[in-house]
């Protein structure tokens, strides 16, 4: 039997990349990362975490695909739960995706268990609260 070997993309786009982490991570592994977030403050973070990546300010809400191009790999990693308008947002992405490329998003899990622990703990509106800038304001 032939065995297929998985392409590696060398290119990666970072839909909310916050502080840089994830960019920096990546760009030490060896890929070319772009990545926007539509916070001035954590830009300028990201950009002195991840030098090697090149990293704007923006947002899902732009149009992006028009400004860097088509992606085979989009990553947007616990940014879905702060946007307004998630089916803008999904647009974006499947738009910054070459032909059989592929998004990976997440979001926070808030399960039973967590739920739990944040009612005993008397977090329960502290977590849920939508009253802070960049904040969740969905679940």
């Amino acid at each position: 039997m032939k065995k297929v070997q998985a392409i590696k993309p060398n290119r990666i786009f970072e839909l909310g990349c916050g502080n840089g982490s994830f960019a920096a991570h990546l760009t030490d592994k060896g890929y070319e990362v772009v990545g926007v977030d539509p916070s001035r403050d954590g830009i300028e973070l990201a950009r002195a975490s991840a030098p090697k990546a090149q990293l704007e300010i923006g947002s899902a809400y732009d149009d992006l695909s028009s400004r860097y191009g088509q992606f085979p790999l989009v990553v947007s990693l616990e940014v879905v739960e702060h946007v307004y308008f998630p089916k803008q947002y999904a647009r974006t992405v499947f738009d910054l995706l070459e032909p059989g490329g592929t998004a990976i998003v997440s979001t926070p899990y808030h399960g039973y268990i967590k739920n739990v622990a944040l009612a005993i703990s008397g977090k329960m509106d502290d977590h849920f609260t939508t009253l802070w800038d960049h904040g969740h304001i969905k679940f």
